[in-house]
């Protein structure tokens, strides 16, 4: 997704007109833009995996026969393709991936 998802909050319940006004704190998304947060990029999700797991040995490439990316130790790709299929699986269900 290429814009980032506005955020918003009810501008005062106590009147009872329901307002919604845009901020970055707010509970409150849009649907579309909630659907559009599950979108698979593979490059996003390696950089998110990389953050989560950066006391990892995170050495790794393309891989020549299949055209995915690897990671040298095999522990660690285990845990990237298991990352892969969850993210894959959230994009499905959001309806992104067939």
């Amino acid at each position: 997704m290429s814009t980032p998802i506005k955020r918003y909050h009810v501008d005062d319940p106590m009147d009872n007109d329901y307002e919604l006004i845009e901020s970055s704190g707010g509970d409150i998304v849009l649907h579309t833009d909630h659907l559009a947060s599950h979108a698979y990029d593979e490059a996003k999700e390696r950089a998110l995996f990389e953050a989560e797991f950066n006391t990892l040995e995170l050495q790794g490439g393309l891989n020549s026969w299949t055209g995915r990316w690897e990671y040298d130790h095999p522990h660690v790709n285990s845990l990237w393709q298991g990352w892969l299929r969850c993210a894959k699986s959230r994009a499905k269900a959001a309806g992104w991936l067939e």
